[in-house]
């Protein structure tokens, strides 16, 4: 009967296929993190270089992957738009610098 119960609660892990627990955060097979968060998705790296040295760039691509309907790739979006906006601001802080030589 518990078999039964628990077989109602449970997915498959998307890296090994195992059963695992519906609310579980991490793979107790393969140790995959579950959660959704951006450092999950293939382009996590890219993104945030690309993001953080042409933020313009990461801005677009950030609301273009906003407009996705996959919540990683909308993660991904908003991960890139901070960036962006970080990029921005240590631009303008690198060249603040080096006009008033601070």
């Amino acid at each position: 009967m518990e078999n039964q119960q628990s077989s109602g609660q449970t997915k498959k892990c998307p890296k090994c296929s195992e059963q695992i627990q519906a609310s579980a955060n991490r793979c107790k097979h393969c140790k995959t993190d579950l959660e959704m968060k951006a450092k999950n998705h293939p382009s996590y790296m890219t993104f945030t270089i690309l993001s953080l040295i042409i933020p313009i760039v990461g801005i677009i691509l950030g609301i273009v992957y906003l407009a996705k309907n996959d919540e990683l790739d909308r993660k991904l979006g908003e991960h890139a738009i901070a960036i962006s906006i970080l990029g921005f601001i240590l631009g303008f802080l690198l060249i603040s610098m080096s006009t008033f030589h601070i």
